[in-house]
Parts: C-alpha cells; structure tokens; sequence
C-alpha cells in the first residue's frame, strides 16, 4: 500500500536541504544545496522523495 502527502508539496514547493556525498575520486568533499519538494510518498519501504535542484 502506498500513501500520498502532496497536498503541501502541490500547493507550494516547499524549500529542502540535500547533502551531497562526498566524492574522493573527484576530489570533492561533502556538499549541502538547497533544493525544492515537489512530491513524497509513503511506500512499503519507506519513503520516497521527488526534488528539484537547480543547475
């Protein structure tokens, strides 16, 4: 069974912080950007998030 809980993130993105991994192979460290809500849904495995980042 999944539950949807888009009302809020329908009605107005809201803003969320995604941390990057760091990647050492690239030579970069941890990074935090801001992004934007648009979606969640409770799955039987947890929950699931879409967001978007700007480029």
């Amino acid at each position: 069974m999944t539950t949807s809980s888009d009302t809020l993130a329908e009605a107005a993105p809201a803003p969320v912080r995604v941390v990057l991994p760091a990647y050492p192979l690239l030579g970069t460290g941890e990074q935090e950007v801001v992004a934007r809500l648009w979606r969640r849904r409770q799955t039987e495995t947890g929950w699931a998030y879409l967001v978007g980042l700007r480029r």
